[in-house]
């Protein structure tokens, strides 16, 4: 109706989108523009199946930054969000303190630019780094750089756990699972089919929760999927719970803070 080039959304949303819609709803729609979350390498192939006409672009960016940090060229697609913009600068820092790191080692990703805010309205928290006498913007995300100058995104810092002194990527994890699950089965699911949560408390090992849409998933399977994905053996899934559905939010992404309220 509105005829409309250019649309953005979250991966986990244009998933649902492309699977509503007719291919004459689309026909106007030159730029498919993700963020957000990862995007799942099927959506290429599914926008690339519209027609020639039709690109995919997954950038990266948050509120904070006004909002965009990095973007892929097209034809970038397979490393990871792209380059950074101009005039913007990002570092790789120890998460943990004010270590500077390698660009090659995963770290916080902490950013400076003129498109980074000056800070929250009556929050005490202050949410910058100050290396070299200049401020940085630690944007709570983990990742790093690889030779070729892209950013790749490894996760949220809220989304990893400790284990035995190790960082484990929960989101690393879901996708290990997910993937497999889907090679094995053809599952067709309109949203995730998997979601990790973390139950932390203090001197024990955290235990890790999958909740998954399929019912023929047990726990020792899960366990020797991440064993041959090349996980550490500290890293095991301790209970696996059946749902109908995962919760999402309003912008398409998982609802972890419902799941975490279920498991606690």
């Amino acid at each position: 109706r509105w005829k409309i080039t250019i649309m953005c959304s979250p991966p986990s949303f244009l998933k649902g989108v492309l699977q509503a819609a007719s291919p004459a709803q689309l026909q106007t729609i030159r730029w498919f523009v993700t963020g957000a979350e990862k995007t799942a390498k099927d959506l290429y192939e599914k926008v690339k199946n519209l027609g020639e006409d039709k690109r995919i672009v997954e950038g990266y960016g948050i509120t904070e930054c006004a909002p965009c940090i990095t973007i892929n060229d097209e034809g970038d697609q397979n490393f990871g969000v792209g380059k950074p913009l101009d005039n913007l600068e990002i570092l790789i820092v120890d998460p943990e303190g004010d270590r500077v790191f390698a660009k090659d080692k995963e770290g916080e990703i902490c950013v400076k630019g003129p498109n980074v805010f000056s800070g929250y309205i009556a929050e005490k928290k202050d949410p910058f780094i100050t290396i070299d006498n200049e401020k940085w913007y630690r944007t709570g995300d983990l990742g790093y750089f690889d030779d070729k100058g892209h950013l790749i995104l490894s996760g949220r810092l809220k989304r990893f756990t400790k284990v035995a002194g190790e960082m484990v990527s929960l989101g690393a994890v879901e996708e290990v699972i997910s993937e497999e699950i889907i090679s094995r089965t053809n599952i067709q699911a309109d949203g995730p089919i998997v979601a990790l949560c973390a139950i932390e408390e203090e001197g024990t090992r955290p235990k890790l929760i999958l909740f998954t849409i399929t019912t023929t998933l047990n726990k020792n399977e899960a366990n020797m999927i991440l064993k041959e994905a090349g996980f550490s053996n500290l890293v095991k899934i301790s209970e696996i719970k059946h749902i109908e559905n995962i919760p999402l939010m309003g912008t398409g992404k998982i609802d972890y803070r419902f799941l975490q309220t279920m498991v606690e």
